[in-house]
């Protein structure tokens, strides 16, 4: 989350950090994630869960040696990877063959669902120690998930849930950090799922924002590639012209 004020931009707020054992092994192996995730979270790797069956017994073992030392654990704050995590625990693909494929299969699942009317989970908001940003506490959601997968939940029921949760969080932070704000713009490469960007709208409106949404270019990292470009070409011309 970055607050954008005329030229500038900060950062205002963030998921809550979590390790990706092996980094990009993590990201083939939505397991990975999802067994690291419940490690994070101090949750059990119960077998019934789809993504501890995907896993071998010595791949666990050798798993749980890496994340008690936090050898080779990259931490992450980043939605995409907690989306690949949510499908795992779901029941979506354990490896993939391109990039959020596990994401977009969770997308599918809650486009089965109508809008949920209730909220299923709910992410928490607490200033975070490390980086003294306000951080969006994931753990409470992935511990529901994972009682309403246990419990037997159709999944499109549990991704729909996960959807409007991400959604809220998003009214949520904008909520507490600029209840002043005019609009929320919506960008990153977790908005090119339609559901999520549905959702966000939805909530957004009932509180009576405008959401600004891409639509000449394309909101992952094309679009956040040029408005780096743009951003710095602004503080370069800045800088020229407050030379002596």
């Amino acid at each position: 989350f970055f607050h954008v004020d005329g030229g500038g931009i900060r950062r205002a707020a963030h998921l809550a950090s979590f390790p990706l054992p092996g980094g990009d092994a993590a990201i083939r192996h939505p397991w990975r994630t999802a067994l690291a995730v419940l490690h994070a979270a101090g949750l059990p790797w119960d077998e019934r869960l789809s993504a501890v069956q995907a896993a071998s017994t010595a791949d666990r073992q050798v798993l749980r040696r890496q994340l008690d030392r936090g050898l080779a654990c990259t931490p992450t704050t980043s939605m995409g990877r907690l989306f690949d995590a949510v499908a795992a625990l779901v029941g979506g693909p354990a490896s993939v063959s391109f990039e959020a494929e596990a994401a977009l299969w969770l997308e599918s699942q809650a486009t089965r669902c109508p809008a949920p009317t209730v909220d299923r989970f709910r992410f928490a908001l607490a200033v975070d120690a490390r980086t003294a940003l306000l951080a969006a506490d994931w753990r409470p959601v992935v511990g529901r998930i994972v009682g309403e997968v246990l419990a037997g939940t159709p999944p499109d029921e549990i991704a729909a849930g996960f959807h409007r949760a991400v959604a809220y969080l998003i009214g949520d932070v904008r909520d507490r950090l600029a209840p002043d704000s005019p609009a929320v713009g919506l960008t990153g490469g977790v908005f090119q799922n339609a559901r999520l960007v549905e959702d966000a709208l939805a909530r957004l409106r009932i509180t009576g924002r405008d959401a600004l949404l891409h639509h000449l270019v394309p909101p992952n990292d094309g679009g956040l590639a040029l408005g780096q470009a743009v951003l710095a070409r602004g503080q370069l011309a800045g800088a020229l012209l407050s030379r002596p």
